[in-house]
């Protein structure tokens, strides 16, 4: 997603920090654990069903769903020339990971 992001708009580079498990807390983290405690409390049968339960996981107010305009991007075929273009690699080992336009590979 990265290399497609900087091959296709205009960026010259990202650069992806990864946390240490275990020393973090981030936002995401409360809206993530809300959005469960609501899913507890309904059976959910389809992927359409959580729109309604993200949409009303809040007490006061409503988190904002947006539904995705496009097919979500396949990148298995990216991934898997990657990952055998190089050894084995231990994602839980990298701490950060940079993708830069003048260097795409």
């Amino acid at each position: 997603m990265h290399m497609l992001a900087v091959a296709t708009l205009n960026v010259d580079r990202i650069y992806h920090y990864f946390l240490e498990r275990g020393h973090t807390e981030k936002e995401g983290d409360s809206v993530h654990s809300t959005i469960e405690r609501a899913a507890r409390r309904v059976n959910i049968y389809t992927p359409w069903q959580w729109f309604t339960v993200v949409a009303s996981a809040k007490r006061q107010g409503a988190y904002q769903v947006i539904e995705m305009a496009e097919e979500m991007k396949d990148y298995k075929s990216l991934c898997s020339y990657y990952l055998t273009q190089t050894t084995y690699l231990q994602w839980s080992h990298i701490k950060c990971m940079k993708v830069e336009k003048a260097i795409p590979d």
